[in-house]
């Protein structure tokens, strides 16, 4: 007995209704619930990916499903400095536990408070999280000259923080 065929608008449409979002502190959520089981969310986690299209998805062996996320993909719980001081390098500790190192130039600043940057090689984008925004505050300096007037000293390289535009 052969598996029933799902047409693929039926496929398509299962893969926009599958009741998964991520919050705007970067949580997985099932039907407006958290989810809380560990390996459940250290799964989703690991299968989070931004297609050629843009979209944020979530892949599962050979099954995957879209992401309807509030403010940004990607949330940055913490910072690490990386190497000897002073520190040079700085890496992003994400919610659901990846690690990617801190493009400085992509940082932008939204209004006074939301400060983000690009992750997964530009293609998304990660709010700081307010403890990961307080541990990045000793690394930023009054730059007069940048649009958002602040700058990041990682080492003797200062790189300008740019105003948020969306996206």
């Amino acid at each position: 007995m052969s598996a029933p065929v799902i047409s693929p608008d039926v496929l398509e449409l299962l893969r926009h209704q599958s009741g998964l979002s991520i919050d705007r502190d970067g949580c997985f959520q099932h039907k407006s619930g958290p989810i809380t089981h560990e390996r459940i969310l250290a799964t989703l986690y690991r299968g989070l990916e931004m297609n050629d299209d843009g979209q944020l998805i979530v892949r599962v062996a050979d099954q995957w499903a879209y992401i309807p996320f509030e403010d940004s993909p990607y949330v940055v719980q913490n910072i690490r400095v990386m190497g000897s001081e002073p520190a040079e390098n700085l890496e992003l500790l994400l919610v659901g536990g990846r690690r990617e190192p801190l493009d400085a130039a992509s940082l932008e600043l939204k209004g006074t408070h939301d400060l983000y940057c690009q992750v997964e090689s530009g293609r998304a984008w990660a709010r700081f999280s307010r403890v990961a925004y307080h541990n990045l505050l000793p690394f930023i300096i009054e730059q007069k000259a940048a649009p958002s007037g602040y700058g990041i000293q990682l080492g003797s390289t200062i790189t300008p923080i740019a105003l948020f535009v969306d996206k």
